[in-house]
């Protein structure tokens, strides 16, 4: 998923040339390999001024028609994640110009069980990625005696693999829908334990579905709804209380704000 962002970041400001993914060998510890993956493109590059700030949300930077780009949420993602497998990342400036973005990590020798759940389920959204990071350094975790049954509604795959991730990471099952009306969709049919709700989605958005699975007599009428979003402003939060979610994330968000919500739920 950091090199998918990585990618999709140098396809974004590379007009002409070309994008180059590599990975060498670049140490050894007792668990495993040290790898360093690299991610090289031929376009604008990166201002000097923002290069500190590269890898937090939203940060933007006016390009030379007078717009503003955004370096984004992405690379937030990428730290987040980063975080989760214990990696480093970073931003190097080649010789001939353009970007360079780079991971580097300990890929541990072979388990009988290396894939993340969230990434090993069915569901289409997410079932074409596979991941190590249940086998990497993370928050404290919470003790369970049963999992809880979790709905993911996320249009962005990127945050729906990450959230889905921390959840699995604590034993949680998870079902995702692309957007508010896949949403009421699973929701009308099966139940569960806390929903997390992203506000702007195709088709119907998340303050819409929260009403509608509140005001019907079904399954998740009276389940826990968090607001998962980017605006969390006081008339924002107020509006999404009144169509009945119960709290709200701000994004990005960080893996102890996740299990906040599901430490105290019932099992």
């Amino acid at each position: 998923q950091v090199l998918t962002n990585y990618i999709a970041n140098s396809v974004k400001f590379t007009e002409g040339g070309s994008i180059r993914l590599s990975a060498r060998r670049v140490g050894t510890w007792p668990n495993g390999q040290v790898v360093r993956f690299e991610v090289e493109d031929t376009g604008m590059g990166v201002p000097e001024g923002v290069v500190d700030q590269l890898f937090q949300a939203f940060e933007k930077e006016e390009a030379s028609d007078g717009s503003r780009q955004g370096w984004g949420l992405g690379l937030a993602i990428v730290r987040r994640l980063a975080d989760m497998l214990g990696a480093e990342i970073g931003y190097e400036r080649p010789a001939g110009g353009g970007a360079l973005f780079f991971l580097e990590l300990v890929i541990a020798a072979p388990r009988e069980q290396i894939a993340s759940p969230v990434f090993a389920a069915q569901d289409p959204l997410v079932a074409e990625t596979r991941a190590t990071m249940q086998d990497q350094p993370s928050a404290p975790h919470l003790t369970r005696r049963t999992p809880l049954n979790c709905l993911i509604a996320e249009d962005n795959v990127e945050n729906a693999h990450l959230l889905g991730a921390i959840l699995n990471r604590e034993g949680c099952e998870t079902v995702f829908a692309r957007d508010g009306q896949e949403a009421i969709e699973r929701a009308r049919d099966i139940c569960f334990d806390i929903i997390f709700m992203d506000i702007r989605m195709p088709r119907m958005d998340g303050v819409a579905a929260s009403r509608w699975i509140r005001e019907r007599d079904g399954p998740n009428q009276n389940a826990p709804i968090v607001a998962v979003t980017a605006n969390s402003n006081r008339t924002s939060t107020a509006d999404y209380r009144r169509a009945g979610m119960s709290s709200c994330i701000t994004k990005p968000y960080c893996s102890e704000q996740i299990l906040s919500q599901i430490r105290d739920l019932p099992r």
